[in-house]
């Protein structure tokens, strides 16, 4: 079974500490670039989330990394699917 690391390229510590939990175990993995909502423009943003939905579930608006988490998901899930 292929193993997935989502990964923000800005955090570098967090994907250095996935390397050596993995390595402790003996297991290969292969990292995918997470979307970094941050980073998404705000337009993208919108169109990503439906906001009604979104606040009337979680009664807030949505964050640009809760978006960002999402989006690398189904991404991620997208590569699984299509191998």
């Amino acid at each position: 079974m292929k193993l997935y690391v989502i990964n923000l390229a800005r955090r570098k510590e967090r994907m250095s500490f996935m390397e050596r939990q993995f390595a402790s175990i003996g297991h290969r993995f292969e990292r995918f670039d997470a979307v970094d909502g941050e980073l998404l423009p705000k337009d993208e943003r919108t169109k990503a989330v439906n906001g009604f939905r979104w606040w009337c579930s979680q009664g807030y608006t949505a964050r640009a990394g809760e978006i960002g988490c999402a989006l690398s998901h189904r991404k991620a899930l997208a590569k699984v699917v299509e191998a």
